[in-house]
């Protein structure tokens, strides 16, 4: 579950925003941190019609919608180990259940679930405007590795 330790250790909102923003495909997408709470954090993408996909009719497209989930739920993984430290995604699955509607950014909500000697797993959904309609789910499974932490708050 996840540990609000990095609140309790003076969490420096901002400066883990730059850091997320620092690795180049977050940069692109223009990702960004939005908030957390002791059991979830979230990411965050404004709409930009370079993210829309034409051919669907302007909705989002998948690619960044994916990194966004990826990413939503690497950090919640983060949070649970109170730490910024190297890991890997093994497994990523992303059930689409609606567009994102054209003109609309996207949250992605991550959650550590259980972390168990070096593996991770997590869920995640991503949402427009409410949590309880989400237009999409993620479940994953992430490789831990030990090591100085990239980034401390």
């Amino acid at each position: 579950m996840l540990n609000d330790g990095f609140a309790a250790e003076g969490f420096n909102a901002a400066g883990f925003d730059a850091f997320l923003a620092g690795f180049s495909h977050n940069a692109v997408i223009g990702q960004r941190y939005r908030t957390h709470s002791p059991d979830w954090l979230e990411l965050e993408i404004p709409f930009r019609p370079d993210l829309a996909d034409k051919a669907s009719g302007g909705s989002l497209a998948r690619g960044p919608i994916i990194a966004l989930l990826d990413c939503a739920a690497g950090a919640a993984i983060w949070f649970s180990r109170k730490a910024v430290l190297p890991q890997v995604t093994i497994d990523l699955r992303v059930d689409f259940l609606r567009p994102v509607w054209e003109g609309s950014g996207i949250v992605g909500r991550g959650r550590c679930t259980h972390v168990a000697g070096s593996t991770a797993w997590v869920e995640a959904i991503g949402y427009e405007d409410d949590p309880a309609d989400p237009a999409c789910r993620a479940y994953g499974t992430y490789m831990l590795f030990k090591g100085e932490p990239m980034w401390k708050p």
